[in-house]
């Protein structure tokens, strides 16, 4: 049962992906271009490294890094398969509208998720 074909329709073409294996962390909290670096701070470099590299099932970040008595959150590490895109925007002289470019920089294995995290209940005891 032949059917009469139809104009095809344009295919997106095919790019070659980033070669970049990249990892992620859904920090719990807003992080803003301010906060950033108080963010940065709560996850150890050296546990995440170790957490990504030895496929660990867990990730401790610690809101308060400086307070021996605060208990860390427990993030748990899930294996994704999402790309890590860059989107670029420029403006117009004019001011109306703009164009856009986006590039993939690389795919993402693994990510650190914080979905049990609740809220922590800091008493000032004076330190």
């Amino acid at each position: 049962m032949a059917s009469e074909a139809g104009p095809t329709p344009d295919l997106a073409p095919l790019l070659p992906l980033a070669q970049a294996h990249l990892y992620s962390v859904e920090y719990p909290g807003y992080v803003s271009q301010a906060s950033l670096p108080r963010a940065v701070q709560t996850l150890d470099q050296r546990a995440l490294d170790a957490a990504f590299r030895r496929n660990a099932d867990t990730l401790e970040l610690r809101l308060r890094p400086e307070d021996p008595f605060a208990h860390p959150l427990r993030g748990e590490l899930c294996k994704t398969s999402t790309l890590l895109m860059r989107v670029v925007k420029r403006k117009r002289k004019d001011g109306r509208g703009g164009e856009y470019t986006t590039e993939v920089v690389g795919s993402i294995a693994r990510t650190a998720r914080f979905r049990g995290a609740h809220t922590t209940y800091c008493s000032n005891m004076g330190y």
